[in-house]
């Protein structure tokens, strides 16, 4: 790649992480990585999620699984550091839209 095609990318970069929506995702990224609780959550929703697709084909437990799943799905969404992280990611996902409608 050319010299300025990789200070244009640089400058991107710099650009996007001045982006308050980005500051403000990568802040709340960290503090849901360093939140014992709903990193506890995620990973007993994972499990359950596993263990819902290995029997998908035993209804009884399917079912089971799936309702631990949807409960713990459920507790995620009610907290408030979750939801906002989830909030910001969409966030981030419609200004990445932006850069690559732009760059097309």
């Amino acid at each position: 790649m050319s010299n300025e095609f990789d200070i244009a990318l640089e400058q991107l970069k710099n650009v996007l992480y001045e982006n308050d929506v980005i500051k403000n995702y990568l802040k709340t990224k960290k503090a849901l990585e360093n939140n014992n609780e709903i990193q506890e959550l995620l990973s007993e929703l994972r499990k359950h999620q596993r263990l819902m697709c290995k029997n998908v084909n035993n209804d009884e437990i399917y079912s089971f699984e799936k309702e631990k799943y949807l409960a713990i799905k459920e507790e995620l969404n009610l907290n408030p550091l979750y939801q906002n992280f989830i909030n910001l990611q969409n966030e981030v996902d419609v200004l990445l839209k932006e850069v690559r409608d732009y760059l097309k």
